[in-house]
């Protein structure tokens, strides 16, 4: 009894230590964790960890790791067992040359665009080497693409607009006080008129005896003419 007894525990513990072994072999040397891991490599560079995967590599256990960086795109390991790190290539360098900062500055950009096509712009975007700008003239709508290091027109399209559709640089409360200061009284109407591809304010003005209609450039506020009539009592 007391061998069936010894031999059963000596089993037990076969067992056990069996169970044991297998466990310690799937665990493998892992003893650096994730986060650990993921510390060690910040501690040593600048970039973002796109992605870490725990993975066996020549009976290792390794975190492979992908790195981002000013410079480009990195891999490397880290050893889970020691926690050093290993193996660092570059898989793909940076486009250096699109964040440079272009040559033309948008300023420039604006005022070459504005000169070429005595045009306004309404707007300006710059992608990559391009300016895409949108300019209005008198009669026009243009798009043009420029690049943004040499100036060079590459690529323009025009399309004929009707004047009274730009937008205008004046506002009516603007084109009052412009009529105001050129005559002094009290403002009948003001009406946004074209005439002969010109596009301006008519502002009529009560001044005692007299009725004053004054034209005002819609876009640079200029006064075109000053007409002043003798009120018949």
């Amino acid at each position: 009894m007391n061998r069936k007894w010894t031999i059963f525990s000596v089993l037990m513990i076969i067992g056990v230590i069996g169970i044991i072994g297998i466990a310690s072999v799937m665990k493998g040397d892992v003893k650096v964790t994730e986060a650990e891991a993921r510390n060690l490599v910040e501690a040593h560079y600048t970039g973002t960890i796109k992605e870490m995967v725990l993975t066996k590599l020549d009976d290792r256990e390794v975190y492979q790791v992908e790195l981002e960086e000013k410079k480009g795109l990195y891999t490397l390991e880290v050893d889970a067992a020691t926690g050093s790190i290993q193996n660092l290539k570059q898989v793909k360098k940076a486009d250096l040359e699109s964040e440079k900062e272009p040559a033309l500055s948008e300023a420039d950009a604006k005022k070459l665009a504005e000169e070429t096509y005595s045009g306004n712009v309404q707007t300006m975007t710059l992608q990559g080497k391009t300016y895409s700008i949108i300019l209005l003239t008198k009669t026009e709508e243009i798009k043009v693409e420029m690049n943004a290091d040499s100036g060079e027109i590459k690529s323009e399209d025009k399309s004929s607009i009707e004047k009274t559709k730009q937008p205008v640089k004046l506002t009516e409360e603007q084109a009052k006080k412009i009529a105001l200061a050129e005559v002094k009284g009290n403002i009948e109407d003001i009406d946004l008129e074209e005439e002969d591809g010109s596009v301006f304010y008519e502002v009529e003005i009560e001044a005692g005896q007299q009725e004053a209609t004054i034209q005002i450039d819609a876009f640079t506020g200029k006064i075109l003419s000053v007409a002043i009539e003798n009120e018949e009592d």
